[in-house]
């Protein structure tokens, strides 16, 4: 177990992170801990210790919240794994940044809440027990902490701006996106974060020596980043041909100052998504045409949702160019 010293420590070093080094106002700052509670069977204690290191910091103690939930209970993720597997697990103590009350949406808005005034932007794990599959626990032979800073978060604070994609290093994309798209399309801001997101990511990736878009591993990362970007395109109604050089060159000298070996990647990163853009526009045609035979045996104006879903996996078909397709077609998509 984590003796009172090292909880106080970690908090200490928080608290100099975020009123030293960014000088977050401490009346600004709102904290949640683990109060106590069952989690997936056994019962945990309230986390004392945390709460009462977060009393002896310069944040409003009416700022200190607790929650009987899994909101403050970490339990490591394993997929497809046995019942009778080990997820570590062990309490946690976020930090928010409250935006302001006229982003409330209710006299009972608190941390935690989705409506976007309060942003987390710290999160420390301390990690002691294994969960184990019989709904029981198990101490580790040594506990660890992690304190989980989130970097954009942080910037979107420092820099006044209302979300990650209008931070420095992700706007300048955006607005090259948004050049190649009339004024309407501009409110439709997922497909636009999407590029812009995704190309930051394969810009670093394939600086890093990631292979090419191909079915495994890796690759299959590369690809599916790559499908989405295209996917997205086709949203907006932005063509290949002119756009994806051009934002291209404005990533990677955009990026470049952060990773050196950025600038020689331009020639290799356009390879890779011009094959990858004819592939899975050969995809979408053949995909199609199925489409066309599929409905030609349907009398009724609406697909079955388990029909649907058999198609996109069968076919690559992205379920937002799907609803394009059968909306083209007067086919209504289930819950679209």
């Amino acid at each position: 177990h984590f003796g009172k010293i090292c909880i106080a420590t970690q908090i200490q070093r928080v608290e100099k992170l975020l009123l030293n080094v960014y000088r977050l106002p401490p009346e600004r700052l709102w904290v949640t801990y683990f109060m106590g509670s069952e989690v997936e069977g056994p019962f945990f204690e309230e986390d004392k210790a945390t709460y009462f290191a977060w009393k002896e910091t310069n944040i409003p103690k009416d700022h200190i919240i607790g929650n009987p939930d899994k909101q403050n209970f970490w339990i490591q993720f394993q997929s497809g794994k046995s019942p009778a597997s080990q997820r570590k697990c062990g309490h946690t103590t976020e930090v928010f940044f409250d935006r302001g009350e006229n982003l409330a949406c209710g006299p009972n808005c608190r941390p935690g809440c989705p409506c976007g005034r309060f942003i987390e932007v710290v999160n420390v794990l301390f990690i002691q027990y294994y969960m184990l599959g019989n709904q029981s626990i198990m101490p580790l032979s040594i506990p660890f902490t992690e304190i989980v800073v989130g970097v954009e978060r942080m910037a979107t604070i420092k820099e006044g701006v209302e979300d990650i994609f209008h931070i420095d290093t992700l706007r300048s994309l955006v607005e090259v996106i948004e050049d190649f798209i009339p004024s309407e399309r501009k409110e439709n801001h997922k497909p636009i974060n999407v590029i812009a997101d995704h190309l930051r990511a394969l810009t670093f990736l394939i600086a890093d020596n990631a292979p090419p878009p191909g079915k495994g591993g890796r690759a299959f990362i590369i690809r599916k980043l790559m499908r989405e970007i295209f996917t997205a395109m086709k949203i907006l109604k932005i063509t290949y041909s002119t756009f994806i050089p051009t934002i291209l060159e404005r990533a990677v000298n955009l990026y470049q100052p952060f990773h050196p070996a950025i600038k020689n990647i331009q020639p290799t990163l356009l390879q890779y998504l011009s094959e990858e853009s004819e592939r899975f526009e050969k995809t979408l045609q053949r995909g199609e045409r199925r489409l066309d035979r599929m409905l030609s045996k349907h009398p009724l104006p609406i697909l079955r949702t388990e029909e649907l879903l058999e198609y996109q996996r069968s076919f690559g078909i992205p379920r937002s160019l799907l609803i394009q397709m059968l909306n083209q077609r007067d086919i209504a998509y289930p819950n679209a």
